[in-house]
């Protein structure tokens, strides 16, 4: 870990050159930028702008139900840390938009929670996990904290994540 000192010369040797300096930014490099074209052309820009961002949560909402439609129920084996769920948890390989897909898995009906898996370049394999616990709609959501600590992770109770070293740890966690 980095001292204060280490840190401020890391930064003054890796950030601080690529600050520009004052007459660097001229205001025509400014009046090319597509953000300030978008901006000054009043509700048009507007508009274009909505548009994209419209075409970006479209592209995400459709990435969210396909990992949701690859979902699998799995049953949690019982480890000396925590009791299973009552409910089955929803697992997916997943290595994009995380929170999302887990949201949407966790917030299902009968489900205790969500487990998304990635395989990392170790090897190793991270699972994130995600519930809806403490909300009165579902009663069967599971506490992840619990989950993830017994497992050697750490997080809060709607929301954590821990890491198995090889694919057969991973398939162990199951019944």
């Amino acid at each position: 870990m980095r001292n204060a000192k280490e840190f401020g010369a890391a930064f003054d040797t890796t950030i601080w050159p690529h600050i520009p300096k004052e007459g660097e930014i001229s205001s025509e490099a400014i009046e090319q930028h597509p953000f300030h074209q978008l901006f000054s052309s009043g509700n048009e820009g507007l508009q274009q702008m909505v548009s994209r961002g419209e075409t970006v949560l479209q592209y995400m909402r459709g990435v969210v139900n396909i990992h949701v439609g690859n979902a699998v129920s799995k049953t949690l084996k019982a480890n000396p840390g925590f009791s299973p769920p009552s409910a089955p948890v929803k697992v997916v390989n997943c290595t994009t938009l995380t929170s999302e897909v887990g949201n949407a898995l966790a917030s299902q009906q009968n489900v205790s929670c969500s487990l998304m898996f990635s395989v990392l370049s170790s090897g190793s394999i991270k699972c994130s996990m995600r519930s809806c616990f403490g909300k009165p709609e579902n009663p069967a959501a599971a506490d992840v904290s619990k989950i993830a600590l017994a497992l050697g992770g750490g997080g809060h109770k709607c929301a954590a994540s821990f890491v198995v070293k090889t694919y057969n740890d991973f398939l162990d966690l199951f019944e």
